[in-house]
């Protein structure tokens, strides 16, 4: 039996053809075919369908006059009417399903609408509106290629399968199913067309209003009326108005007809082109003349050129608005019909392959062929990019769509890519802190566009990355909580079990002394073992010895390691710690660790490694695609172990003790034990003590050590200091070689083209041959485009990104934390450790980390339910890991930018175009420690403080700068997070062009905290909210940003927010120019004057408020408003009367005066008599706050504040304010026996009687003396009596926070300025920008410095200031007991003003320990509570098992005996010093004395010492004395120096000014 479909194609072939098949082409056909298929004529078609559709408009926007214009363009429109017509029949004859189909019909109404283009016919014409035929003939084209578009499907059809396809892929389908899905998407697609269309098609024809404008018709009417009122003025000023009214607009009139001989005096010529000349007739003559009657009018002439130009350019937009739609739409349908239609029909599609003859089906294809060549050729145009409106990146929409989908990539996988990018949207919108619900824009804006593609990029690599990752390789990356299900349990772990043959061991140790390339001051501190370790040190020599199950290999290891020279053997050590192993990476070998915490604990701090390279400072490096960065790496061979340790130091870097019998079992005999014992010992059966010959791994100075020796080699090998990549120096100028030292690795980059590198690693392998060090040659990488450098890899020479096999470990380790959600501290901070050294590729993304800070705190390895927070920072994290890829290419972007804020007024930003080198020189000293630039012409010599260090001179001036924005702060902040705010404006208007992505950008900052925040990438303040906000624009816009600190004088950004201040001043002097007067002295007092220089400082709002205010009292006197009534002074109490005549100063009439009732002068003296007392009480030491009510405190500190020789605090707060602050500091003094609210008393009294002796008011600005006694007050709040060493030991949260460096003092900083965070307690309130920034700089110092681990180091600073001075100090004593009102010049200029800081730090600091200071009563009960609070401490350490201070035993302690140590070792050494810079306080010295004298008595008769022991008491006591009796001897007068400055202690108590 014969197969049907065989029998249908025999028949086809056999039987000859009497009717022609649709699909068979006759001669005439082909021959048309071949005409159509022709690629001169598919050019010429689209030539003219181009020239159909825009060349009117075209000629029109060019205005191109009629003559020769006009002829030209008529001659085009009539040649591509004529293509038209022939490619009309030529259609009719190829294709009979062309004729009377939708497309003939289409292609007849386009060459019809011709007529209306040429202007001999139609073309002149109004009637039709020649844009709709356009439209027509763009919807012709669109029909067209939806039609071949369906064809090309068919043909890549049976092109694909030939004609065969197994039975089993035929599709089953239903007919009336696919109908009506079919009509059920195209229904969809046309509503959709449809509302677009009628939607932004009548946008297109705003161009048109000019035409229907009926203000042309109201001038002519108005002309006719004022031509017919023959006034000729009148005539002409209407001529005039109708000029100037069209001056700005697209169309204006040029002449006038019908209007006498009065001609139009225009601004336009007449256009060039007749359809722009527009003749606005009147509607009906007024006056009847020769010129205007009932067939002709008077008329006004209009020139429309550019209205015109408008209108063709929006009619050229309307084609292509057109056309791009149709060709989307038609695409859209044809996925569509392909989906619906075409794939059901393949099988249909496959029976008709076998029906058909060979010319058949070679014509059929050639069809196709020739129809998809013209679809390129007629829809190959497109409109340019349209750049969109340029908003904020954030909130960020989820990308949906194709849209941003790659190019090749397939749909299903995009899916799961954009499932991905979402995540990261969303975890970037939730890092810049867009609120849940926030709405964002429908459709990406153009700058979010390039923020989706750069993260489309990112996660799409990222996934590559993952997808490469070798099976297995990751496993050994993973953290222990993960490993121990995962891996065998020998490997589980990071401390493993000891094994001998599995540790690196050196063939010979010890080789390189690295002694001699340590700077002097650290050799000769090496040199000798008590200079690095401390002599007090106890129990070194106890630690910890190796567990019994590791002996055995542990000594094999000792064994191995004294043959190669690590080691020496000793009968005895002074200190020493175990040993234990730590796997590395690969899972086969081990590191052993020396455990040196003991001793690195018990040493001198070692100096901070110098050049030591990290990720963020290999960020710097650039590179471009032509020249990319090649890597040559060189490895020390167990580096620590090739560098000699000094023979001083051996006897403190024991290790665990072995027996001889022990080492005998490991393979060495005694005789060789014995050559390796230290010179001059003996042997002996004893234990035997392992000594370091080598810097051991696990000491605080190896590390140090190790560095400088690397750095001394690439020294030697030709690779300077200036050449290095890190980030505590300038970032080198070029990158032709530079490298990178990371302890034992050294990097070298260049990219200057192959073999660079090559050079340098030679000459380095030189260095290290010659000086014996052994590389590790397996690990070499010799000039290569990628590499791994300090943990993450350099990618084929152009990007820094994370090993895959890391990532993927990390990713692991977070589905487990999530998967268990139970975790300790100690495991999430094994991965928060992998996260943030990625993470310092781009630093602001540590901000990321907050509730994570929190978790991990105590540190333990107790294990507790991961709160939601910490799961989701870890998230979030994870999916901001796609921006760890760092591109080296990123260019400089040519501009510098500058912000500044303002407490007053608000922030801003500035900035300057500069070139991208320039750029790229400023960017070398961003974030160096106390780096900072000057503009051209700044006086950087008189810039400097304790954070600023070299200055960099920039060939820019200020007023360069051009102003970005000025924003009004809308709410009350620390100048702090105004200046976060700034920078956050800057960074969102800097993301809002899209060239400005994906570059590195150089900003000048002058707040020194946002910047050293910025530089870390997280702060424990509020600035961690805005530090979040520009990690996800950095982030989104891919920027680098490099910040410099710029003093706030040389600010750019500060000139912005000067321009109230010089309106002020420029209302001053108008007005003083309008009435004559000096409105700068009018109406001052003395003390104004005085204070005229303060004003230059002052801020804008605080200027413009004295303004107001000398106005205000120049208005009262020119009023005689200084009075008051008899009447209004009647209704006053005596109380208001007193203060309004004796300390305002307002008077009463004239005639009342005389009848004042005297109690009105009682009221007064009683009011000052009270404040004079209180002065008395507080000028003297026994002012005793222990036996004071509450109520008294609080006067004595306001009187302080507000009513003494010091109290300036109106000048920073109201005195409604300063209550409030005052109860706010309060409860924050704990109740302790001794660092209580009254020991803050007593201090603040104590600072106020020093700055009084010392005169501060002739050399302390208000702001530093504000700021000290604000410090007094405030200086141990929030003290729970406890000591910074106990806080250390036990590991606190304040220890942990600030990193073991004067944790508490810095808590009592804090708590005082988030204080002051509440507008309504501020205390620095009405402080200027300047003012507060240096009365905050002296309150930060002041405090901190309060510290005793900082005593000694001040006593050396006060005996060196002296021993440089000490003429000028004898001068000033010389004044005998005039010395606290009088100083001398010498003395004020050399001693007390170059050094005001450091006398600040002593005031607080002597103030805090002036108990012995004071008359023996108040000194004995302040000594008892302080030893109270002691003795809590002891009590404590006695419950926690550490080891008990000297002062903290009740047990063992003599309260009098311990004040004899405390006075003589302590206190005496500071006063003394203090005494000589200031001898107005010698009687501190002299009641010092007798105070240690009284103490001494007290402890004989409760202690009942030895004759020893008092004899040498009582050798202090008369050091003590005759040292008093020295410096009183020295008060004697002598002739001063030079003319003294007197201080007139003049008191102001509000009003009344008394001496």
């Amino acid at each position: 039996m014969v197969e049907p479909s065989s029998l249908g194609r025999t028949h086809l072939l056999n039987e000859p053809v009497r009717t022609q098949p649709s699909g068979i082409l006759t001669p005439d056909k082909k021959s048309s075919m071949a005409i159509l298929n022709n690629a001169c004529f598919k050019n010429a078609m689209a030539a003219s369908l181009v020239v159909a559709l825009i060349g009117g408009p075209c000629f029109n926007l060019l205005d191109i006059p009629d003559v020769p214009g006009l002829v030209i363009l008529d001659i085009v429109m009539v040649i591509a009417t004529l293509m038209f017509c022939v490619e009309l029949v030529l259609n009719w004859t190829a294709t009979t399903a062309y004729r009377w189909s939708f497309f003939f019909t289409m292609d007849v109404i386009g060459t019809l609408s011709m007529v209306f283009e040429i202007s001999f016919l139609l073309g002149q014409s109004e009637m039709v509106h020649a844009v709709v035929l356009r439209s027509a003939r763009a919807a012709k084209l669109g029909a067209r290629s939806s039609r071949v578009f369906k064809l090309v499907l068919c043909c890549s059809l049976i092109m694909r399968y030939g004609g065969t396809r197994p039975d089993a892929e035929k599709p089953q389908f239903e007919a009336k199913v696919l109908a009506q899905r079919l009509m059920s998407s195209i229904a969809t697609r046309v509503a959709m067309l449809t509302i677009f269309l009628i939607s932004v098609v009548p946008l297109l024809e705003l161009p048109n209003f000019p035409r229907e404008d009926q203000s042309m018709v109201l001038w002519a009417r108005n002309l006719e009326e004022a031509f017919a009122a023959q006034n000729a003025t009148s005539f002409l000023k209407q001529a005039s108005d109708m000029v100037e009214f069209y001056q700005n607009d697209d169309y204006a009139p040029y002449a006038i007809e019908g209007f006498g001989d009065y001609s139009l005096d225009a601004a336009v010529a007449k256009p060039s082109r007749s359809r722009n000349d527009v003749r606005i007739e009147v509607s009906e003559c007024v006056l009847t003349r020769s010129s205007c009657h009932s067939t002709m009018k008077a008329a006004i002439l209009f020139n429309f050129t550019n209205a015109g130009r408008i209108s063709a350019a929006m009619e050229i937009t309307l084609v292509f608005v057109i056309v791009l739609v149709m060709m989307f739409m038609t695409i859209d349908l044809g996925t569509v019909l392909n989906d619906l239609l075409v794939k059901p029909l393949e099988f249909v599609a496959f029976r008709l392959c076998d029906s058909l003859v060979l010319d058949e089906r070679a014509g059929l294809i050639g069809e196709l062929t020739v129809m998809q060549m013209s679809l390129k050729t007629e829809c190959g145009f497109a409109p340019g990019p349209k750049s969109g409106r340029q908003r904020d990146v954030f909130p960020l929409a989820p990308v949906t769509g194709l849209e941003h989908k790659p190019a090749g990539m397939l749909v299903g996988r995009w899916r799961v890519l954009m499932s991905f990018v979402n995540v990261i949207v969303a975890a970037l919108n939730w890092l810049y802190g867009v609120k849940q619900g926030a709405r964002a824009p429908a459709k990406h804006t153009a700058c979010q566009r390039a923020v989706v593609a750069n993260v489309v990029a990112r996660a799409n690599s990222v996934l590559v990355r993952l997808q490469t990752v070798e099976d297995g390789s990751w496993e050994r990356f993973l953290p222990d909580f993960v490993a121990r299900p995962l891996r065998p349990a020998a490997v589980a772990s990071s401390f493993q079990d000891l094994v001998a043959d599995r540790v690196d061991n050196l063939e010979a140790a010890a080789l390189c002394d690295p002694l001699p390339h340590l700077p002097p001051d650290v050799q000769s501190k090496l040199c000798g073992e008590s200079k690095i370790v401390a002599a007090t040190a106890e129990n070194l020599d106890c630690f910890e010895a190796v567990p019994h199950g590791s002996r055995e290999e542990y000594a094999k290891l000792v064994v191995k390691q004294l043959r190669c020279g690590k080691l020496g053997l000793s009968t005895w050590c002074k200190a020493g710690g175990t040993t234990f192993a730590v796997g590395k990476p690969g899972g086969s070998r081990l590191r052993e660790v020396w455990d040196g915490r003991r001793v690195s604990e018990a040493s001198a701090r070692p100096p901070k490694p110098r050049h030591l390279a990290s990720p963020t400072a290999l960020t710097f490096l650039e590179c471009t695609q032509e020249h990319p960065l090649r890597l040559s790496k060189r490895d020390a061979s167990c580096w620590f172990d090739q560098l000699k340790l000094p023979q001083s130091l051996r006897m403190y870097m024991a290790k665990p003790a072995l027996s001889a019998a022990e080492l005998c079992k490991a393979g060495m005999p005694v005789h060789e034990q014995q050559h390796h014992l230290e010179a001059g010992q003996t042997w002996c059966e004893g234990p035997l003590f392992p000594l370091h010959h080598v810097w051991p791994m696990g000491f605080s100075w190896s590390s140090y050590v190790a560095q400088e020796e690397m750095l001394s080699v690439c020294e030697e090998a030709g690779i300077p200091q200036s050449a290095l990549m890190a980030c505590d120096q300038e970032t080198p100028t070029a990158f032709e070689l530079v490298a990178a030292v990371a302890t034992d690795d050294v990097m070298i980059f260049s990219n200057a083209g192959p073999g660079a590198t090559s050079k340098a690693a030679r000459n380095f392998d030189a260095s290290m041959e010659a000086r014996g060090a052994v590389r590790n040659s397996a690990k070499d990488v010799n000039d290569e485009l990628c590499g791994t450098c300090v943990g993450v890899d350099l990618d084929n020479g152009c990007f820094l990104d994370v090993p895959g096999a890391r990532f993927m470990a990390m990713i692991l380790a977070f589905l487990h934390l999530h998967a268990c959600r139970v975790a300790s501290p100690k495991d999430v901070q094994q991965l928060l450790g992998a996260l943030q050294w990625f993470d310092l590729l781009v630093r602001p993304k540590l901000s990321v980390y907050s509730s994570i800070y929190k978790f991990t705190l105590p540190g333990d390895g107790h294990a507790a339910l991961l709160p939601a927070e910490v799961v989701a920072e870890l998230a979030c994290s994870l999916c901001l890991g796609v921006f760890w890829r760092c591109d080296l290419r990123r260019p400089f972007l040519p501009l510098v930018g500058a912000t500044d804020a303002s407490t007053s007024y608000g922030f801003g930003a500035s900035c300057i175009r500069a070139t991208s080198s320039v750029a790229r020189k400023l960017a070398r000293v961003a974030e160096k420690q106390g780096a900072f630039v000057v503009m051209d012409g700044g006086a950087a010599e008189t810039l400097g403080g304790d954070r600023l260090t070299k200055a960099h001179q920039l060939n820019m001036k200020l007023e360069h700068f051009s102003d970005i924005f000025s924003v009004r702060c809308k709410f009350p902040a620390h100048i702090n997070v105004l200046e976060g705010e700034a920078f956050v404006l800057f960074l969102r208007w800097l993301l809002r062009t899209k060239s400005h992505h994906s570059a590195r950008v150089v900003v000048l900052l002058d707040s020194a905290v946002l910047l050293g925040a910025a530089a870390k990438g997280r702060s424990s303040s509020q600035l961690n909210r805005l530090l979040r906000k520009v990690a996800a624009l950095t982030l989104a816009g891919s920027l680098q940003a490099h910040l410099i600190f710029v003093p706030s004088s040389e600010n750019p950004a500060e000139k912005m927010l000067a321009g109230l201040k010089g309106s002020a001043q420029s209302l001053m002097n108008s007005l003083g120019t309008t009435i004559g007067m000096d409105l700068q002295t009018a109406g001052a007092s003395d003390d104004e004057l005085q204070e005229e220089d303060d004003e230059s400082r002052a801020t804008e709002l605080e200027l413009i408020e004295r303004t107001l205010q000398k106005l205000s009292r120049i208005a009262g006197q020119a009023l005689n408003k200084n009075e008051i009534s008899k009447e209004e002074m009647a209704k006053k109490s005596e109380y208001e009367k007193a203060v309004l005549v004796e300390m305002m100063g307002v008077k009463v009439a004239e005639e009342q005066v005389e009848q004042a009732p005297a109690q009105l002068a009682a009221w007064a003296v009683s009011l000052n008599g009270v404040k004079k007392d209180r002065e008395v009480k507080l000028q003297s030491w026994n002012f005793d706050v222990l036996n004071m009510e509450p109520p008294e405190l609080d006067e004595a500190i306001m009187h302080i504040f507000f009513d003494s020789e010091f109290g300036v605090a109106p000048m920073f707060c109201d005195e409604g304010i300063f209550p409030a602050f005052v109860e706010a500091v309060k409860p924050e003094y704990l109740d302790v026996p001794y660092h209580c609210f009254a020991h803050a008393c007593d201090v603040l009294h104590t600072v106020f009687r020093l700055l009084s002796l010392a005169a501060s008011r002739l050399w302390l600005t208000p702001a530093e003396q504000y700021a000290l006694l604000v410090s007094a007050l405030c200086h141990d709040m929030g003290h729970f009596g406890k000591t910074n060493p106990f806080l250390v030991e036990t590991g606190h949260e304040l220890a942990i926070r600030y990193n073991d460096k004067s944790p508490l003092e810095n808590m009592h900083c804090a708590k005082l300025f988030q204080i002051c965070q509440d507008p309504s307690k501020n205390a620095f309130g009405k402080a200027s920008k300047e003012l507060y920034k240096e009365a905050r700089k002296v309150a930060v110092a002041a405090i901190l410095h309060t510290d005793n681990a900082n005593h000694f180091a001040m006593v050396k600073d006060l005996s060196q200031v002296y021993e440089s001075q000490d003429a000028s100090c004898e001068a000033q004593a010389g004044f005998g007991t005039e010395a606290e009102k009088v100083l001398c010049q010498d003395y004020r200029l050399k001693v007390l003003e170059p050094n005001k800081l450091l006398w600040l730090e002593l005031f607080l600091h002597l103030a805090d320990v002036s108990n012995p200071l004071k008359p023996f009563q108040l000194s004995r009960a302040w000594a008892h509570r302080v030893l109270d609070e002691f003795f809590l401490q002891g009590d404590e350490e006695k419950r926690l098992g550490l080891p008990v201070g000297m002062l903290n035993d009740r047990d063992k302690v003599n309260r009098p005996g311990s004040q004899h140590g405390f006075i003589n070792f302590l206190v005496a050494p500071l006063v003394h010093q203090s005494v000589n810079l200031f001898p107005a306080f010698t009687a501190l010295h002299a009641e010092m004395s007798s105070n240690l004298e009284m103490w001494c008595a007290e402890w004989t008769r409760e202690a009942h010492p030895s004759e020893e022991e008092r004899a040498k008491k009582a050798e202090d006591i008369q050091k003590c004395k005759e040292t008093s009796e020295k410096l009183q001897e020295r008060l004697k007068p002598k002739t001063p120096c030079k003319p003294p400055t007197t201080d007139r202690r003049s008191f102001r108590w509000r009003g009344q000014e008394t001496e």
